[in-house]
């Protein structure tokens, strides 16, 4: 006796095991995932021009990824920016590439933002990033089943004088691998921006500097002088290379030239002055001149001696104050 099977119930049971004969090729899921923080800070400049790039993309970057997926598996990642605070302002070009910038206010710097994905098969894959629009990327895993995956930004100038110090997060930006069980990657951004505006500041010597005791024998006619002491100043720019513009004036004679401090109050002797000098030379009061500071603080070459001024001298103190100020351009 033969027993036939319905026709239907051949194309189920057929159906079935080419379903099961697939499933070795499907990646139904990845093991892990790693989601990323990144915090972008750092100072620019308040006048940075229009559209250049201030801090790089790489800069502040972190990565993520999934783990543990498929080897050498095609998979298609959807990218969701939820991005907060941040307004548009215009198209930027940047390596040949668009990308759309945004403002955290008025006079802020721009940001633009991109997606990365990369791994030990593949280069650095860029998208742009736009904002509250969901872009879907084609990705390929390598051979341990990895994807590594990240969100940098950017910083440009805006174009005219930057102000503000903007410190918050400003949201998220969400990486989905589009699985039959999807794998979410957040990536968490942070800004920090300070618009550090030109200025140079001193350093010098708080209450002053004493110069030590001299005998008269040391200074036996008008025109000697004696016992030189090194004035500590020292001047800060707040960027490299920025010219500090300076000039030493006698704060109790506003009008004097000479490099000789008039006497303040608390001065008894007679005949000697206080005499400043730059770089071994005397200075002019009221004379401006230049120095190339840094981020470090730059010694400004300044001494202090005695000099005899006439043939009337007689013994006590001497006091003298003189102004520095600083400057830029």
């Amino acid at each position: 006796m033969r027993i036939m099977h319905p026709p239907h119930a051949r194309a189920c049971w057929q159906a079935l095991l080419m379903v099961l004969c697939t499933l070795p090729g499907l990646a139904l899921a990845c093991s892990d995932r790693q989601n990323s923080n990144g915090y972008v800070s750092g100072e620019v400049m308040p006048d940075e021009p229009a559209d250049q790039v201030a801090l790089p993309f790489s800069y502040g970057a972190s990565i993520g990824g999934v783990r543990g997926c498929a080897p050498s598996q095609n998979m298609r990642i959807r990218i969701d920016p939820a991005l907060q605070g941040l307004t548009y302002v215009r198209d930027v070009t940047m390596e040949g590439v668009s990308y759309p910038a945004y403002g955290l206010h008025p006079t802020s710097p721009l940001l633009v933002f991109r997606h990365v994905w990369f791994n030990a098969r593949q280069s650095m894959q860029i998208t742009p990033l736009q904002i509250g629009r969901s872009v879907t990327v084609d990705a390929r895993t390598d051979d341990r089943g990895d994807i590594n995956m990240g969100v940098q930004v950017a910083v440009l100038g805006r174009g005219g004088t930057m102000t503000g110090h903007f410190a918050n997060d400003i949201g998220v930006v969400e990486s989905t691998v589009l699985l039959p069980v999807p794998v979410t990657v957040t990536h968490r951004k942070r800004i920090d921006l300070i618009i550090t505006p030109y200025s140079c500041e001193l350093r010098p010597t708080l209450g002053g500097v004493t110069l030590d005791p001299v005998v008269q024998a040391r200074l036996q006619h008008p025109g000697q002088s004696a016992g030189e002491k090194t004035l500590d100043a020292q001047v800060f720019c707040a960027y490299p290379g920025m010219t500090a513009v300076l000039r030493l004036d006698d704060a109790q004679d506003a009008g004097n030239t000479g490099s000789v401090l008039a006497p303040a109050a608390g001065t008894t002797a007679r005949g000697v002055g206080l005499q400043i000098l730059r770089g071994g030379a005397p200075v002019q009061f009221g004379q401006e001149w230049d120095a190339v500071a840094g981020i470090s603080w730059t010694d400004l070459d300044l001494s202090a001696r005695y000099i005899r001024l006439n043939d009337d001298i007689s013994s006590g103190e001497l006091q003298g104050q003189a102004i520095l100020t600083a400057t830029h351009r």
